[in-house]
């Protein structure tokens, strides 16, 4: 898995990237980034075989190095996805 600052974030959406947030609904409720999909990892696993593996996917997270990342990260790749980056929530916010 990638990891991506808030330039990378922003050049990867005008790409056609898709935002997903990893983070607790309660966390997304209290403030995400604009065009986020809340999808916590009890969901996520579920979800995932709906985007589109061409495009690049944008989890944003509390922590990189949060176990349940690492979950994702390899469903990921078993499922052939390549472009997958990882974000933390505070360094996206303006």
């Amino acid at each position: 898995m990638k990891f991506a600052n808030k330039n990378k974030v922003k050049t990867l959406i005008e790409k056609g990237g898709v935002l997903v947030d990893l983070r607790s609904p309660v966390d997304f409720r209290n403030g995400t980034i604009t065009g986020a999909k809340n999808l916590p990892l009890m969901n996520f696993v579920n979800s995932f075989l709906k985007f589109d593996k061409s495009k690049p996917i944008i989890l944003i997270v509390n922590f990189v190095d949060d176990k349940d990342l690492k979950t994702v990260d390899t469903y990921a790749t078993q499922l052939g996805y390549e472009k997958v980056y990882a974000a933390e929530y505070n360094q996206l916010r303006d």
